[in-house]
């Protein structure tokens, strides 16, 4: 009996630090939740879409502070700003970042989230005074800026750049040029681009199927949307949820309700599940 009484004494003792736990947990501020994401968030996923970023352009190892660096030329301070004399000083702190084209990649990198396109035209500028050679990285990442603002011609114009300077293009290259022409509805160009991929012998990932299917649906042109997820199928790319979402909203533009759903079911049976966008 007596150790029956121990035990129930335990669980009491345990129930007592349990609840006064959880009543503790109860006044404490909630913890901030994850946003849901919408479909125009879920687009852009970092997770759908390869850094068009140097392996190693972190601020940790270039030798100065990237993000102060890139909001000076964002904000310049007044008086006597000068853009060139900011990425003199910085590139003098830290030569081999910037000789290597790391540096060059962050900054322009950085200043595709801030969408500030006519700043990293003066960086892109201020590369050619210096003496300091383009790769792919510096395209990619000044296309990315295109994209953000929606420029698809000037990320054309970059393409045809690469062209004359010899820079050998890459999917990321691509994918962010039909990024470009899909933010401004230009399903014309964006499957232009796709095919151009195919003759250039660059493998054309869902990423790449995936912006020229929202490219289509921002057209209005459903029917596109639904060759070119067949092409992507028949060439053995797996489509994603990002794919399933992007064709049923473009049906959904087209008002093709009865094709929306058959969508539906396929991406169910795909294994992908009906998620809340689609």
């Amino acid at each position: 009996i007596g150790c029956d009484d121990d035990k129930t004494t335990t669980r009491k003792n345990s129930f007592a630090h349990s609840y006064n736990a959880q009543k503790k947990d109860s006044n404490s501020p909630p913890s901030r939740r994850p946003m849901h994401r919408t479909y125009s968030n879920l687009n852009s996923s970092s997770h759908d879409r390869p850094s068009s970023r140097h392996p190693s352009s972190s601020s940790n190892n270039m030798g100065f502070e990237v993000n102060a660096l890139v909001k000076r030329l964002i904000h310049p301070p007044p008086p006597h700003y000068s853009l060139s004399a900011e990425l003199a000083h910085a590139r003098s702190i830290s030569p081999h970042s910037f000789d290597s084209g790391k540096a060059i990649t962050a900054i322009l990198s950085h200043l595709a989230r801030f969408k500030k396109l006519h700043v990293a035209l003066d960086v892109w500028d201020w590369m050619e005074r210096s003496g300091i050679p383009r790769n792919v990285f510096h395209y990619n990442s000044l296309i990315s800026v295109c994209e953000k603002v929606k420029d698809w011609k000037r990320a054309l114009d970059l393409l045809h750049q690469m062209e004359r300077e010899g820079v050998q293009k890459n999917e990321v290259t691509f994918s962010s040029a039909i990024s470009a022409c899909e933010k401004s509805g230009n399903w014309k160009m964006a499957l232009e681009l796709l095919q151009r991929m195919k003759n250039e012998g660059i493998a054309r990932t869902a990423i790449a199927y995936n912006a020229a299917i929202s490219a289509c649906e921002k057209g209005l042109n459903p029917s596109k949307a639904l060759e070119i997820f067949d092409t992507m199928k028949q060439e053995g790319v797996t489509p994603t949820v990002i794919t399933y979402s992007a064709l049923i909203s473009a049906c959904e533009k087209g008002q093709q309700w009865k094709l929306a759903l058959e969508v539906l079911e396929e991406m169910k049976k795909a294994g992908h599940g009906a998620n809340v966008i689609a």
